[in-house]
């Protein structure tokens, strides 16, 4: 692939077709974690256990909601790929506006920043 291909109409919608199948992607992983939790809370709420089992219950709780945030993250950041995308900004970083590389939008095509700017590799660059 061509750098010029990072604009292309074909490009641009081919990323939006991978954002937008991340997204029910993640939407589903979501919507499984919420119903497993809620399964373990009814579960734990019906059942007469000890502390050990409790704490265990709470602890797994916990990951899931760790979980969640970072979905949610991900999401967020797909969100606002696709709204790049409708206003004819995808590929350009949020951070400086240059060129997000055709490599890192093809590895990650809901990348906000360059690879420098995420690294923190240019001076004064501003973590995203």
């Amino acid at each position: 692939m061509g750098e010029s291909l990072l604009w292309s109409r074909e490009f641009v919608e081919e990323q939006r077709a991978r954002l937008e199948k991340i997204r029910a992607a993640l939407l589903a992983e979501v919507q499984g974690d919420a119903d497993a939790d809620r399964q373990l809370t009814v579960d734990s709420g019906s059942q007469a256990e000890e502390t050990e089992e409790l704490a265990q219950t709470q602890a797994i709780l916990e990951f899931s909601g760790n979980e969640r945030d970072r979905l949610a993250g991900r999401l967020a950041t797909i969100e606002r790929a696709l709204v790049k995308i409708e206003r004819g900004h995808y590929g350009y970083s949020d951070v400086s506006g240059k060129r997000i590389s055709l490599e890192r939008l093809v590895a990650e095509p809901d990348a906000a920043c360059t690879v420098q700017e995420a690294t923190g590799q240019e001076a004064g660059a501003v973590q995203p």
